[in-house]
């Protein structure tokens, strides 16, 4: 990997995580604004703010990787976790922009740090994995790791909206008490993400070095 995008890559990476982590800060310095106005640790209960926490950390630590060792590849394991981040942030974005922008208003996604949250992280996530990362190749059923966090925020969100009522169901995926359509329909759209975004990485990593 030539030097100067490996600089290019590591750049990008920590770009993510800053604004990441100085988006997520803000929610317990002043409430949230948009579809998101929570004080504190409550931000937590929100996809968008966990998907973005998690990509923040996995390009945290591939910069760092990078850093230490500048021939070296993304290993395995730190690759298909990274693939799980930036499926989940793309979900967050693909779900602001089909589903929750009509049905709830563009401009509350997009108001604030949402822009962040919402766009510009989930973006700079999906370009460092899709061309800058260096990354070892990865096989079709790698792409089942990047449905686990949705997988996981799915049964909390069934259990703390439907089953156990806590939450508000302030995604509106329990619209009139189809809430199991809903996670079909998610966890299949977060595979086949997955799926698009293991695939140009298939025939990336096999050409890295004359890059």
């Amino acid at each position: 990997m030539k030097s100067y995008r490996r600089v290019l890559c590591i750049g990008c990476n920590f770009l993510c995580a800053l604004l990441s982590l100085y988006s997520i800060a803000t929610f317990f310095v002043r409430r949230g604004v948009g579809n998101m106005q929570v004080l504190g640790a409550v931000c937590f209960r929100y996809f968008t703010v966990d998907s973005n926490l998690f990509c923040a950390s996995l390009c945290l630590v591939s910069a760092i990787w990078l850093l230490a060792r500048p021939h070296a590849r993304l290993t395995g394991a730190l690759s298909r976790w990274k693939l799980a981040a930036t499926t989940a942030v793309s979900v967050t974005l693909l779900t602001v922009v089909f589903f929750l922008g009509p049905t709830m208003g563009y401009r509350p996604m997009f108001a604030g740090v949402n822009l962040y949250l919402h766009l510009i992280c989930p973006l700079l996530g999906i370009v460092c994995w899709s061309f800058l990362d260096p990354l070892p190749p990865l096989p079709r059923r790698a792409s089942f790791w990047g449905v686990l966090p949705t997988a996981i925020y799915a049964a909390v969100y069934l259990t703390l909206v439907i089953v156990r009522p806590t939450w508000p169901d302030f995604y509106g995926f329990n619209i009139g008490g189809k809430w199991y359509l809903s996670m079909i329909v998610m966890l299949l759209a977060t595979w086949l993400i997955a799926l698009l975004l293991v695939r140009p990485v298939r025939k990336r990593a096999c050409n890295l070095d004359s890059i």
